[in-house]
């Protein structure tokens, strides 16, 4: 295979004060070290990729590139530049090299990192004389806005057998979208207003009947973002089922499931996708849905992100505007005023409650690291939602913590007040994170008082910890989709993540490693009282036990594996456990390396 490192040998970049620049080829520059006919087929195809997008090939940087004084010189006011938006991840979404996690920018098995410090400035505590290494920050994007520019990138992917991943926003937790040496599909131009989102009524999917589907739905870009899309849909006196970070990417978003606080009463991410458009590595343009190429359809609703094709449109139904009822608490289980035994009946309270919240439509996340609790119910009055919540609140009030019951109007008027503010500063740390489903018999008597005991040691390993009503607890399940059939049963999705800034770990794979192995183990003593439970792929361990099963279920990954190789034999997409990956294969190479 050719490296894309002879890229950067065999073109002239011009680097610009974005971390992305066109390419400006100089196919002519001498090539130390490489075979002659080699690099002339390298730049001939580069040339050709070029020719076919234009202005779109670009070189990705890490965003932290002008903070560095190697491999060229620092540019302070650009650094400066930087520094104020640096936890900003709707400015990091929109840098080709920039990803809501830093470590998955970095090669966290070598150390190599081009990392700011978080919490502090640049100036001051990056060395004088200090390298940016490109890490895992693809070596060049495509900021593809046509079926056509995708379908040149995979010819020159086949061409050359450069590792391709494709980027959205980069919010990824498991680093699918970077990799050392690659070329990545960008899609986030894919959206408002290069791909305006449209409402279309009564609706039916290519080659339905129009008596089984006739729903007023949203047309996407791949690239838009929830927070446009809850705007469109308020304005248009509608909502959307989808997630609680605006600037997450619809694609990848669904790729994976797509969970929400909504998704009790209105299904998943997936239950609500009426047709995709997407491009297969073989270069077809398909529509697919549940009437049409619908094993293809299957696969794009939970078989996982960057895998079959690049999904270019997404038909995805709308519901009626709808009120909400919320409760908000100020809650941290490590308040100095609680002991152990408080925390066990806080977990006595949640567990003994958890089968009801999930029968009346409870939805929401119990976050117990001091950012907070936060329950929504669509389908409740205000007087239910005191009396459902009621021994949970009145325990609250009784430990001094701050409670707040509230009705809005709509769900786009809550996500406005209170998770749109939460999650425009909160880019750049570094993470690792495991997740869990858990099935309804360990809440009955004979199993609770087990579940309390690991919670409780979850607790008491120091990492985040989310226990997140997200899953479709009311909905009536008509669709199939290949997401772990575990799903349609589960209460509760856990998930726990540790939290630390990469600047401070650069040149230390160890302690990085440590990270991982920390939530790996944690996670444990779940999974083994959960085996026939899945987890949320897109907040899945990189060290998942049996992922197959765990993702999807042995029938589901089996299909899969079968539709994969069917639309794309030569494996030109892939990525880290993604169905029908090579562990062995060196675009991998700066994943942490398991030694647990």
């Amino acid at each position: 295979m050719i490296g894309m490192h002879v890229l950067t040998l065999a073109v002239h970049l011009l680097l610009s004060r974005a971390s992305a620049a066109v390419v400006d080829l100089n196919i002519q520059q001498p090539l130390a070290d490489k075979n002659h006919n080699q690099v002339t087929l390298y730049s001939q195809a580069l040339k050709k990729l070029r020719d076919s997008v234009g202005a779109r090939l670009m070189i990705a940087s890490p965003v932290g590139k002008p903070c560095y004084t190697k491999p060229d010189a620092a540019n302070p006011d650009l650094c400066d530049e930087v520094e104020a938006l640096k936890t900003n991840d709707s400015w990091i979404s929109r840098q080709a090299g920039g990803y809501f996690y830093g470590n998955w920018a970095s090669c966290q098995s070598t150390g190599e990192t081009c990392a700011l410090p978080v919490d502090s400035s640049s100036h001051d505590v990056i060395p004088a004389n200090s390298t940016c290494y490109k890490g895992s920050v693809p070596d060049y994007v495509v900021a593809v806005d046509s079926t056509e520019h995708i379908k040149a990138v995979f010819t020159f992917a086949r061409d050359t057998q450069t590792p391709l991943v494709i980027k959205n926003t980069g919010h990824d937790w498991k680093g699918r979208s970077g990799g050392q040496d690659s070329l990545a599909i960008w899609t986030h131009h894919l959206r408002t207003p290069k791909v305006p989102i449209r409402l279309e009524k009564d609706f039916t999917p290519h080659g339905c009947s129009a008596k089984e589907y006739n729903d007023t739905v949203f047309h996407f870009g791949p690239g838009e973002t929830w927070a446009g899309a809850y705007e469109f849909a308020e304005n248009n006196n509608l909502a959307v089922l989808g997630g609680t970070c605006g600037t997450v990417g619809i694609a990848g978003w669904l790729s994976g499931g797509g969970h929400s606080p909504l998704t009790p009463v209105y299904g998943m991410g997936v239950d609500n996708v009426r047709e995709v458009e997407i491009v297969t590595p073989q270069g077809d343009t398909m529509v697919v849905n549940e009437c049409r190429n619908s094993d293809l359809f299957f696969a794009v609703r939970g078989g996982g992100g960057g895998t079959f094709g690049v999904v270019t449109k997404i038909t995805y139904k709308s519901v009626p505007k709808f009120s909400v009822q919320t409760f908000r608490a100020a809650f941290n289980a490590t308040d100095r005023g609680l002991t152990r035994n408080d925390v066990r009946q806080f977990f006595d309270i949640l567990t003994s409650s958890a089968l009801k919240w999930s029968t009346r439509g409870w939805g929401g996340y119990i976050k117990t690291d001091g950012s907070g609790i936060e329950l929504i119910n669509p389908r409740s009055t205000p007087l239910d939602a005191q009396s459902d919540l009621a021994p949970f609140s009145t325990w609250l009030q009784e430990k001094g913590f701050k409670i707040e019951f509230q009705a809005e109007d709509s769900w786009y008027s809550y996500f406005v007040k209170h998770l749109q503010p939460t999650s425009t500063h909160v880019g750049a740390w570094s993470a690792a994170v495991a997740s869990r489903l858990v099935l309804p018999q360990l809440f009955d008597n004979n199993h609770r008082n087990n579940l309390i005991d690991i919670l409780l040691d979850l607790q008491e390993t120091g990492l985040h910890i989310w226990i997140m009503l997200v899953t479709p607890s009311t909905f009536p399940h008509t669709t199939t989709s290949s997401l772990h059939p575990s799903w349609k049963s589960a209460i509760w999705s856990i998930r726990i993540n540790d939290r630390w800034d990469q600047f401070y770990e650069a040149g230390k794979p160890d302690l990085n490693r440590k990270h991982f192995e920390h939530v790996h183990k944690a996670m444990n003593n779940l999974r083994e009282i959960t085996p026939d439970a899945g987890v949320s792929i897109n907040e899945a361990d990189i060290w998942e036990t049996n992922y197959e099963a765990a993702f999807w279920g042995e029938k589901n990954h089996l299909k899969l594996v079968a539709i994969k190789r069917q639309v794309d034999p030569e494996n030109l997409l892939s990525n880290h456990m993604a169905v029908g990956w090579d562990d062995n294969a060196d675009r991998y190479r700066c994943y942490p390396k398991k030694e647990i």
